[in-house]
Order: structure tokens, then sequence, then C-alpha cells
């Protein structure tokens, strides 16, 4: 069965956002639970510590719990003994995140944050993993730079991402449910180099670059990222219940020039298929969108669909690679009815 909630849904193109919340706070809770035994069988115990984890029981918690939670995550599967040092770090993230403000209520935008210390962090792995790859991307810039928004741009990037959401709410339901539901933290940055990112250790944070011009390109930029960072965000919620892929292989990227693992391209897949979702459902209100240039959704449409339509090809090809839930995004996606594609006309 697929009702609500099972973990069958979760693929359900049409999943609206109080069920994506439910998701993220059984994720949640999941996190607390787990924090809370591993603050407890550490040696020497703080009590005091493990009642503050304890209070966040119920709550939405900040990505800097979600990091502590992975630091301790690895500790627990290293399969050798477990330095001392290291133990302290992860206590210490833990600290820093409950120092911090470690619990969120609903989806904010701003800025790098110097208070936020777990953004330091999240800027430094997404500037490691950007760094591993950009001999794969075209033109792309060597060393990834991030800085905080002045706080004019800052707030004309919130006003146009309200009124992104706004038209969402109204055109794609459960796109706009996935953004508001799943991400605490949106961070739009200046900078060089990526344009986007999340990870599964920063849960509900996500980095988005300033657009790179005003006026609508700015619009669509933030639909975009806004779309492919949520929908991210879904997957990682599903990979903590289900792996997708049973026997993990390389295959070719329909977006880098590198192979990939299978999974990876099992999340492209459901992305460029939300983006697909979130692009048809906004030309389908184009006349009550807030930009001139209305031509330019239907470009990337098509761009999206195209993608979606290399990745349901490449994924089948290795169908009997994925599991039976790998198997439900499959099929979800590749049964997307795009109406306003020039790929399908």
């Amino acid at each position: 069965m697929t009702g609500p909630n099972s973990f069958a849904s979760i693929f359900d193109l049409e999943l609206d956002a109080t069920e994506s919340e439910n998701f993220r706070t059984r994720y949640h809770a999941q996190m607390i639970s787990d924090l809370g035994r591993f603050v407890e069988a550490t040696p020497g115990s703080d009590r005091d510590l493990l009642s503050a984890v304890t209070r966040l029981q119920g709550h939405q918690v900040s990505p800097g719990i979600a990091v502590a939670h992975a630091r301790f995550e690895e500790l627990t599967h290293v399969g050798e003994p477990v330095e001392s040092s290291d133990i302290e770090h992860a206590l210490h993230l833990l600290r820093e995140a409950l120092e911090d403000g470690p619990t969120r209520h609903g989806c904010s935008v701003g800025t790098l944050d110097v208070t936020q210390r777990w953004h330091d962090h999240f800027l430094a792995l997404c500037s490691h993993e950007y760094e591993k790859a950009v001999d794969f991307y075209p033109n792309a810039v060597q060393r990834a730079e991030a800085r905080p928004l002045p706080s004019v741009r800052e707030a004309e990037c919130k006003s146009i991402i309200s009124s992104v959401l706004s038209c969402l709410a109204e055109a794609a339901p459960s796109i706009h449910g996935d953004i508001v539901a799943l991400l605490s933290d949106v961070i739009v940055f200046e900078g060089e180099g990526f344009t986007g990112a999340s990870a599964p250790s920063f849960f509900g944070a996500v980095l988005v670059r300033e657009p790179p011009s005003n006026g609508d390109e700015a619009w669509v930029w933030f639909a975009e990222h806004l779309t492919h960072e949520a929908s991210h965000q879904r997957m990682l919620l599903a990979c903590a219940m289900d792996p997708l892929v049973a026997t993990e292989t390389l295959v070719t990227s329909p977006i880098r020039k590198d192979p990939r693992p299978l999974s990876g391209v099992v999340h492209a897949l459901w992305v460029e298929t939300r983006l697909a979702q979130a692009f048809d459902a906004l030309v389908s209100i184009r006349d009550r969108l807030p930009i001139k240039d209305t031509d330019r959704i239907e470009q990337k449409l098509d761009e999206f669909d195209a993608l979606r339509v290399r990745c349901v090809d490449i994924v089948s090809n290795h169908r009997q690679r994925l599991s039976a839930a790998g198997r439900d995004v499959l099929d979800a996606c590749a049964s997307l009815q795009v109406r306003h594609s020039s790929h399908h006309a």
C-alpha cells in the first residue's frame, strides 16, 4: 500500500507539504533519538548535554544538529576503536549547534552568517567537493569562493524568492511543499565556483549563489535552484531509509563528463523530473508570472525534460541493480506527463 506517509509515498510526484513535513519530522525525531544514545554511551557522558538533546524532541532541528549527528554516525561505523579525540570533536560539533540555535521554524532565507559556526563547516565541505570535481565541468573556475551578500542585495534576493514561492504554491503545490517543509536554511551568497549545493550531513541547508543578472533571469534562477535543492532533500530522506541502488556501478552521466555512480544518476533523475514538473506547471500560469520573458521558462523546461528522458534511459538500462524503492523512483519519473515541453511535441 502507498497511503500517506508510507515509505512508497515519498516518491509520489504530488506529495503535499503536510506529508513532506511528516517525513522530515520523523527523520529529525530519529536523529535526536540517535544523538541521545550517542551521548549516553559516551564515557563520562554529560547529563546536561543529554538533557539538552532530549529537549529537542518534537522540534525541527538545525543543520548544525544534523552535522553533529552525521559525525556520530560515522564513528559508529568505523569498524575499529574510536580515538577519544574523534569523540570529543563530535561532542564539540553538538555543543556548537546547541549554542548557535538548535531549532528551526519553517524555511528561512538569509546569507552567510558568522554567528552560525556550521555555516563555515558547510561551506568548507561544499568547496572541497567542488574542487575535487572541477576538471569535469566546462569553463569552471579552479577555486570556489563564497562571501556574505550585502544587506541590500540580500533583501532583493529574499523578495524574488518570496515571489517564486508564491507562484509555485499556485502552480506546483508539491514542489512548493518540498521547499517550505524540507529546506530550513536557504543561504544566498556571492562568489565563484558552484552555483548551489546541499549535503546529506547538513540536511535542511542549501547554498544558492546570487543570480548572475537581475530581472527575469534572477526569478528563473531561484525557481530552478530552489526546486533543484529541495528535490535533493527529498532524495536524502529516501536514502536514509533505502539506498535505492542494491548493486552500485559506474554509468554514463548526462550531466558530467566523467562516469558517475548509478546512485548519483538516480538522484539526478529525480531532480530533473521535479524541475520538469515545476517548470511545466509554471508555463501553465505564464500569464500570471511576474516576468516578461516567459519564453525562458519554456526553454528551461525543454532542457530539464531532455535531461529527465536521458536519465530514464540510463537508469532503465540498470534496472536490475536497483532496489524495489529505486525501481519505484524510476517508474515515477518515467511516468511524468509533461504538457508543454517541445521535447514531446
